[in-house]
């Protein structure tokens, strides 16, 4: 198998590799391991937790999870599902960018504006209703 020296490079870039890769560019085994990821959210979802008055415990039994799963994301020993992450905010009234702000290239808080199919098309009266509706809802 041929490797070019511009590949060798390329992967070299990307990927970390269990060994080194011949520059003569004669045939080798060469075994790749994915990057580990940089992201580390343990801190910070440990943070929210014991802000928010709860043990791992607590948290565990209020988003479905074990505690052992709970310790290991906090630990950054593994990475939380979407699911979790979602049941993690829900649960303390947080979005996703808090958890993610370290990482997040955003200077300000920015809402996105969803369109609701059809609100258009309805009558004045009800894009009021919804939008009355809305509002009360925010206050809460």
């Amino acid at each position: 198998m041929f490797v070019s020296k511009n590949f060798k490079k390329h992967l070299k870039e990307e990927w970390h590799s269990s060994h080194q890769l011949e520059s003569s560019g004669s045939p080798c085994l060469v075994i790749f391991m994915k990057r580990e990821s940089n992201i580390k959210i343990g801190r910070v979802i440990q943070e929210i937790r014991k802000s928010n008055g709860d043990t791992q415990e607590k948290l565990a039994e209020k988003i479905e999870a074990s505690v052992r799963h709970i310790s290991d994301i906090e630990q950054d020993r593994v990475k939380p599902s979407y699911e979790i992450l979602v049941r993690i905010c829900n649960l303390y009234g947080i979005g996703m960018n808090q958890i993610f702000s370290e990482y997040l290239k955003v200077t300000e808080n920015k809402t996105l504006e969803y369109k609701l199919a059809g609100y258009d098309k309805l009558s004045k009266k009800d894009r009021e209703t919804i939008e009355n509706l809305i509002m009360f809802f925010n206050k809460k």
